[in-house]
């Protein structure tokens, strides 16, 4: 679960506060860049975050030669947020016809990330067994990530195989 479900459940978690995004995912002729990265708005400007081409990660994401592409953003613009984003796609990349782009699906996701303000971090590795067995991961015990989650879940795992023994 997510800070906010594990709270209601416990009074052991305090939730901070989440971070929302919007997906905006394509079907495009041509993708804006062919190897399986992701694409980092790293200028501080702008509305996207960042790009990956999700058909560059696995063909089985589209069942078509068109390549599926991701965008997210983490302000939404609302009915604007499509035009906005397209706009500056063409500034990243002029040679692209944007136009032959097809607008699949948005998502607003309003619990992407939990909030990590400080003192979010401290500790970094916050502790996965609560009281006898009860057991708690998620990226709100670790860093706000995937690879938070991951590793929180792998720590919750290990001590509930510790428990046991």
């Amino acid at each position: 679960t997510d800070a906010g479900a594990a709270g209601a459940l416990t009074t052991e978690i305090t939730h901070t506060g989440a971070r929302s995004v919007t997906n905006l995912y394509f079907a495009a002729e041509q993708a804006p860049v062919s190897d399986p990265v992701l694409v980092l708005n790293g200028t501080g400007q702008g509305l996207i975050n960042n790009i990956v081409v999700m058909s560059n990660v696995s063909k089985a994401y589209s069942p078509d030669d068109r390549s599926l592409v991701s965008v997210t953003v983490l302000e939404d613009e609302g009915p604007e947020t499509e035009a906005k984003v397209r706009a500056e796609l063409a500034e990243w990349y002029p040679a692209l016809d944007l136009g032959s782009w097809s607008h699949l699906r948005t998502y607003h996701i309003p619990y992407a990330l939990p909030e990590q303000a400080p003192p979010f971090l401290s500790p970094r590795d916050k502790a996965v067994r609560l009281a006898s067995g009860l057991f708690v991961c998620g990226d709100h015990r670790e860093t706000a990530s995937l690879n938070g989650a991951m590793r929180s879940g792998r720590r919750a795992a290990e001590a509930v195989l510790a428990a046991r023994v």
